[in-house]
């Protein structure tokens, strides 16, 4: 393990100065560069020439970077615990295509990311059941392939999110991003640029601090049915901006948990069951029209129902 700064700015100056590690060679934990000063996000880590960095302690950070021009890095998520490291800038890879992030011991380890993720470099990344959260309170830009052009994405589990003081965190996608489990739109996060394409367990989940729109980046317009589960959870409400098509999914092809869905005039159509909490309302359509029975449970309110399904609905 080498530093930038000199050994003692790095043990004993305190959290003032930042540090610059690089991991050459040996095996680092996160704990280890936890203390005694713990890492701020003004702190970067470049892990080059085989070198690994184990995560296994939740640390902030201002960069990562896997790799350098000459040789490949391994961060690993090392513990069955989950753990967090937050970035505060980039995560990147070098162009060596032996870099690699792991993160697949866990079902709940997460990476919370203010800059790119992965849109520099080349290498592996392996997702497991984990989480990326795209977090910055401004213009960000969502990856759907590795360094740009290299190898697809495969997102489990994606948070947008971003909580600025005004207006809105616009999360720009890529054309091609693919999200195998759960996208998660939080906060003031909303949706712009390339469609989402879902894999066959994905699940799709509005839960906005603020009234929310749909979009035709996470919702979109083809293919016609959404053929995965839809969530709306937000207290101030989730507009739909077209006609949209939910497919027979199961348990239910749509939960109003928190908040009305409003259809803003526009036809809603669901194939398969509705769990209703709350309401949902407005001068458009919702029509049933599964090609087997539905089921609508909850005590929530329905505005305009249509029924089109020759096996009934309850």
């Amino acid at each position: 393990l080498h530093d930038a700064l000199p050994i003692s700015c790095l043990a004993w100056a305190g959290a003032a100065a930042a540090a610059d590690y690089v991991v050459d060679f040996v095996t680092v934990s996160v704990s280890s560069l936890n203390t005694p000063t713990p890492l701020t996000s003004a702190d970067t880590i470049l892990v080059r020439n085989g070198g690994t960095l184990f995560v296994d302690a939740n640390a902030a950070i201002g960069t990562l970077t896997i790799g350098d021009l000459s040789s490949a890095g391994n961060v690993v998520f090392n513990g069955s615990a989950a753990q967090t490291l937050t970035v505060a800038g980039n995560v990147a890879f070098g162009p060596n295509a032996a870099n690699l992030l792991d993160m697949t011991l866990s079902t709940a380890h997460r990476i919370q990311v203010a800059g790119d993720f992965l849109a520099s470099g080349t290498g592996s990344f392996r997702a497991g059941a984990a989480t990326i959260e795209y977090n910055k309170t401004t213009v960000q830009n969502v990856t759907a392939n590795i360094g740009g052009t290299g190898a697809a994405i495969q997102y489990k589990n994606l948070i947008l999110s971003g909580n600025p003081s005004t207006g809105m965190a616009a999360k720009n996608f890529a054309n091609g991003v693919s999200v195998q489990g759960v996208l998660t739109i939080a906060q003031k996060a909303v949706p712009s640029g390339g469609s989402v394409t879902y894999g066959p367990l994905a699940a799709l989940v509005y839960s906005g601090s603020v009234a929310q729109d749909t979009t035709t980046t996470e919702w979109p317009a083809a293919p016609a049915v959404l053929n995965v589960p839809v969530t709306i959870n937000n207290v101030s409400g989730v507009t739909l901006d077209g006609d949209k098509t939910i497919g027979a999914v199961s348990p239910n092809s749509l939960t109003v948990q928190a908040g009305i869905l409003h259809d803003n005039g526009k036809t809603l159509s669901v194939r398969g069951n509705i769990a209703d909490a709350t309401a949902l309302q407005g001068t458009g359509v919702l029509l049933l029209n599964g090609s087997s029975a539905q089921t609508l449970t909850g005590l929530g309110n329905y505005g305009n129902l249509t029924l089109n399904n020759a096996a009934g609905a309850s």
